[in-house]
């Protein structure tokens, strides 16, 4: 028997993502200081577009595994 040619794609709405991320805001005081981490590429969502939504939610900065992840969205 072969095994199976079995593939997951997952999917998320940046605008999801940008709306949980204010949730999570809303219920912590000014002085929290609120770090989405994006490692793996965003998690295989795209490191530059989930950054980009994570921060219009709230987010004070963005975290990344390794150096590569951090001069990509420098630069972008």
């Amino acid at each position: 028997m072969e095994p199976l040619d079995v593939r997951t794609k997952a999917v998320i709405r940046l605008d999801a993502l940008a709306h949980n991320i204010a949730c999570i805001r809303s219920r912590l005081d000014d002085s929290t200081k609120l770090i989405a981490v994006l490692k793996g590429d965003g998690y295989g969502h795209g490191i530059v577009n989930s950054a980009y939504a994570a921060l219009a939610g709230g987010a004070d900065a963005l975290g990344v595994a390794i150096p590569e992840e951090g001069a990509e969205l420098r630069n972008s």
